[in-house]
């Protein structure tokens, strides 16, 4: 129950590890400022960056990648090969439904799976 938690939390604060700053904010690159071309948002951010394909921050941030993030887990959990890309985005037009799908399906495979595994 509540109470039950609360008074837990009470008795044992020294060993609750309290939640870093880090946990509250966007992934920054960090690189950035190093070089000219480096980009203010990680590369590797896959599903932050498919949650907002402008690059600006939303209200929610970081929480909005929360259910893609789950559900990315779960299909590493069920069976890896569920990762993998269907149709490579070069088969699509670009600016069309399916090649946005295919592309971003494509940028997490990349930094999920192995360079053999990607096509």
């Amino acid at each position: 129950t509540d109470l039950e938690r609360l008074e837990f939390m009470r008795r044992k604060k020294s060993e609750i590890i309290p939640r870093c700053k880090c946990c509250w904010t966007t992934p920054r690159n960090p690189r950035f400022g190093m070089d000219s071309e480096e980009d203010l948002f990680d590369p590797a951010a896959a599903l932050w960056r498919w949650q907002h394909p402008e690059g600006e921050e939303c209200d929610r941030c970081p929480y909005c990648v929360l259910f893609p993030a789950l559900d990315k887990l779960y299909k590493v959990a069920s069976h890896a090969s569920l990762l993998q890309v269907a149709k490579h985005p070069e088969r699509f037009k670009e600016d069309t439904k399916a090649w946005r799908n295919a592309s971003k399906e494509f940028a997490f495979a990349q930094v999920a799976l192995p360079k053999d595994i990607v096509r």
